[in-house]
């Protein structure tokens, strides 16, 4: 879905906590945001849904390796690296 604003910027509209995100990457302007990694174009966020199936989550290493700038989660822990 084309995303057309800073992160920091959709931090703010989702009330999100964030972590481990960098502040050069707040400014970044967000490209996009995606739920699926096979079609995730750098400079995108990567949002990790759990469904019946699959677990974004699972994919959040994946997200970061094809160059999302940020993904979004509902884990209650830090990820490490995302």
């Amino acid at each position: 879905m084309p995303c057309r604003l800073p992160v920091a910027q959709l931090v703010d509209i989702l009330a999100a906590e964030p972590v481990n995100l960098p502040a050069e990457v707040g400014t970044s302007l967000c490209k996009g945001i995606t739920t699926d990694t096979r079609s995730l174009k750098p400079g995108e966020i990567f949002l990790a849904l759990r469904g019946e199936k699959y677990d974004g989550h699972d994919f959040l290493e994946v997200a970061l390796d094809k160059g999302a700038i940020a993904a979004i989660t509902d884990l209650q822990e830090d990820p490490g690296r995302c």
